[in-house]
């Protein structure tokens, strides 16, 4: 697992593997397992975002939380009881909603549900090697990490040719946290979490705020 913060970058594992056939957008059979399996926890007013890391971390699989939903807080003691079921009781505790998507979870206001399942811009890439590469498996913890340094990270441990557009003048930073995801799933949620765009130029993939998308 790698958490990165701003500055600061602690490296314990990175796992890269072969493609999966499942399509980024897709829901896996691991997000269904995930939910059908029974956890414990009492949570005494943790962040909803360290809820999701909690959940993560105990099951292997990604969850996700929407920005705008981070900041709340979770009162809530379980025992022996469906992931599923947990997930339901704590998005109606806190007024949000969790949706499968692909190899993730994602909690977040109803209203921000169908920013996780928009067109993923890779679906048109036809370089047979770009496609294998955006398919391997990646994990990573970024925490309040600067898009330049996220964009970095991802090309230095792939090889490829990742790149930030966003003006110096951008504050933007990046806190997610991915479990054993396809590249272009992983950054497919690096859109849905910041205020970025995916832009390609031949076998260049680059990180944008502007409102448009380049194929």
């Amino acid at each position: 697992m790698i958490r990165i913060y701003h500055h600061i970058l602690v490296l314990t594992l990175i796992a890269i593997l072969p493609a999966s056939a499942e399509p980024a957008g897709s829901i896996n059979s691991k997000v269904e397992t995930t939910l059908a399996k029974k956890i414990s926890f009492d949570f005494r007013s943790p962040k909803l975002v360290d809820v999701g890391n909690y959940f993560s971390n105990l099951t292997g699989c990604t969850v996700v939380v929407d920005p705008s939903a981070r900041s709340k807080e979770v009162r809530l003691k379980m025992n022996d009881t469906k992931v599923e079921t947990a997930l339901k009781l704590i998005t109606r505790q806190t007024g949000t909603t969790f949706t499968a998507v692909g190899e993730a979870l994602f909690i977040s206001h109803k209203s921000r549900v169908d920013a996780a399942s928009h067109k993923s811009p890779f679906l048109s890439i036809r370089n047979r090697k770009l496609r294998d590469q955006l398919g391997k498996k990646i994990s990573f913890d970024f925490v309040d990490t600067p898009l330049p340094d996220v964009a970095a990270f991802l090309a230095n441990r792939t090889g490829m040719n990742i790149v930030s557009l966003v003006p110096k003048t951008d504050a933007t930073a990046l806190t997610l946290k991915v479990n054993d995801m396809r590249l272009d799933s992983a950054m497919h949620w690096i859109t849905v979490v910041s205020p970025t765009r995916i832009k390609i130029e031949g076998n260049v993939i680059g990180f944008t705020t502007g409102k448009k998308e380049s194929r």
